[in-house]
């Protein structure tokens, strides 16, 4: 049934798309060719001058402050890290690879989380959580 079905949907895609008109039929050949177009803006552009005086308002500093940067607050973290504990394992001495090769035994640390997550500006640590970051 699986088959009737795929074919009869390969049929259908077939037929339609044989349907569809050429591209180089569907595009329109009566406009401005792109040369020309260039042409007459490039014209437009050197004929009339700019002659209306500027805009711009003046900013207001004080509007924009927490959203600049500058010396003081470069060094300031906006969205704090999210506490993402260490764990230290120790991979005991074993014999690897297929030629038995000695790997000494060492000590490695993955984090808890698989990656670190970032507080929101409003978000505030709990008191026992800020005192345990505090710590060594």
């Amino acid at each position: 049934m699986q088959n009737i079905n795929l074919i009869w949907i390969s049929l259908i895609l077939l037929l339609t798309g044989c349907s569809s008109q050429r591209v180089a039929d569907a595009m329109r050949t009566d406009g401005i060719e792109s040369r020309e177009l260039y042409r007459q803006h490039r014209q437009q552009g050197q004929q009339r001058p700019y002659t209306e005086k500027s805009t711009l308002q003046p900013i207001d500093a004080d509007a924009y402050r927490g959203y600049t940067r500058h010396a003081l607050n470069e060094q300031s973290q906006l969205f704090k890290v999210l506490p993402n504990p260490k764990i230290a394992i120790y991979v005991f001495p074993h014999l690897a690879t297929s030629d038995n090769a000695p790997v000494p035994g060492y000590t490695t640390s993955v984090t808890l989380y698989p990656r670190d997550e970032y507080a929101l500006p409003e978000d505030t640590l709990s008191i026992d959580q800020a005192a345990t970051e505090k710590q060594p």
